[in-house]
């Protein structure tokens, strides 16, 4: 700040002190009040001056402890600089472990290859333990554990065929086997739709109804009436089941029923 504002600033001081007193002394009376009016303002001027002092003190108290702070930031700073350089020497080093572990990683991958190997081999010889269980399961009325069974059994192929997929490249043949599995199954499933779309039934409800049959022409020449009867109160029952018993057991967006109507 230079002089020439402090000079300003102390030349209008005095101005406006002066015509504070012109305006104060300006009546008759007012001198004898003068030592009244140089208590007052003694007072204010030291009420002023302890709230100037306060705020000085503040505004040292922030500036040092922002000082403070500009001094840990700086030790950090340097701190973090050294651990940064510390990394890159390390860094330095990576390429020479990877090429000294590229045995090493060799071996790990072999390992791992034997390791998968076995878990193989053990789901192979256990398939057909696991089938009987899962009959076993059905027949039990069990189908929750028959369901786990066959879903092991799912989990089993489908890592088999993974590691079987895997090496394509060596034995081609492989890719060929599977995709004639897959459509094989596909297959099979669109004889299942194309029977329903020309027939109206699905192979449980053909059997269900062709099952029915217990009499021949030849036997009884009231044969058909008897069957198709014989075929309506089945169908019945089976639709009273539905309704009455599989509904509380379905969530609603199967809709059971409903689709049906």
């Amino acid at each position: 700040m230079g002089r020439g504002v402090m000079k300003e600033w102390e030349a209008t001081a005095k101005e406006s002190a002066t015509q504070k007193i012109v305006n104060m002394f300006n009546r008759p009376g007012q001198l004898e009040k003068i030592d009244q009016i140089k208590q007052r303002f003694t007072r204010k001027k030291g009420s002023v001056e302890a709230l100037l002092k306060s705020a000085m003190q503040q505004q040292l108290d922030g500036v040092r402890i922002g000082i403070s702070q500009l001094h840990n930031c700086l030790g950090q700073s340097v701190e973090i600089n050294n651990n940064v350089k510390k990394i890159f020497n390390l860094f330095e080093d990576v390429p020479k472990l990877c090429n000294a572990l590229s045995e090493a990683r060799e071996e790990n991958m072999k390992h791992s290859q034997y390791v998968t190997a076995r878990e193989n081999l053990k789901h192979i010889f256990t398939v057909p333990e696991s089938v009987e269980k899962t009959k076993q399961w059905i027949n039990e009325g069990k189908l929750l554990h028959a369901h786990q069974c066959l879903r092991d059994l799912e989990n089993s192929r489908d890592d088999l065929l993974y590691e079987m997929l895997k090496h394509f490249r060596k034995d081609p043949a492989v890719i060929v086997t599977a995709l004639r599995i897959i459509r094989r199954e596909e297959k099979a499933d669109e004889l299942a739709l194309k029977q329903e779309k020309q027939t109206g039934f699905l192979a449980p409800v053909e059997s269900r109804i062709e099952g029915t049959q217990v009499e021949e022409r030849e036997d009884n020449k009231l044969w058909l009436i008897r069957y198709l009867e014989l075929i309506r109160q089945l169908i019945l029952e089976d639709l009273r089941v539905v309704k009455t018993l599989c509904v509380p057991c379905f969530p609603r967006n199967y809709s059971k029923w409903t689709s049906r109507k």
